[in-house]
């Protein structure tokens, strides 16, 4: 029997759990339907709740597992209570993609301070939210010898500074 790259694709993330916040809309929804699409079961976390209705009946038409969580990234106990739910619901969690952002399309010098502190409380304070919530169970599941994913952004950038910042004290 031979096996398509779509097959295999199709059954990748099979009995996997994965929450994307900022799931409703734009990359990450596009993210949440290429998972569920790969067998994920998928939450969407988002403020907007027509927008998570939306996304998890696009996904659960297109016969993928899927539900929804109203959360604003900038609460860590509203991230927290999504975390949980998504674990009570799918017993786990395997794979965090933290994709909430707010942003605001204006030149720089034109945006009001208000507006740069939602920036930064959602896109930095929020990742920070969301990986605390996310680790206990994602590595709760890697001790049980599976797979899991967290994806922030920030964690990429944050390793090679550190790991700067070391050696320079040590220098």
């Amino acid at each position: 029997m031979t096996h398509t790259e779509s097959d295999l694709f199709a059954s990748a993330l099979n009995g996997r759990t994965a929450l994307i916040t900022g799931g409703g809309s734009g990359i990450g929804f596009g993210i949440g339907d290429a998972f569920a699409k790969a067998g994920a079961r998928v939450v969407i976390a988002s403020r907007n709740q027509e927008r998570i209705e939306a996304a998890v009946a696009h996904i659960r038409n297109a016969c993928g597992q899927a539900m929804g969580q109203v959360v604003d990234v900038r609460d860590g106990d509203a991230v927290q209570a999504a975390v949980d739910a998504s674990v009570a619901a799918y017993g786990g969690l395997d794979i965090f993609v933290a994709n909430a952002a707010g942003n605001f399309i204006v030149p720089f010098e034109e945006m009001l301070f208000n507006a740069w502190r939602t920036v930064v409380d959602i896109d930095l304070h929020g990742t920070s939210h969301c990986a605390k919530a996310a680790q206990p169970p994602l590595h709760t599941r890697l001790l049980a010898g599976g797979s899991s994913r967290s994806q922030p952004c920030a964690r990429s950038k944050v390793g090679p500074v550190a790991r700067m910042q070391r050696r320079q004290k040590r220098a």
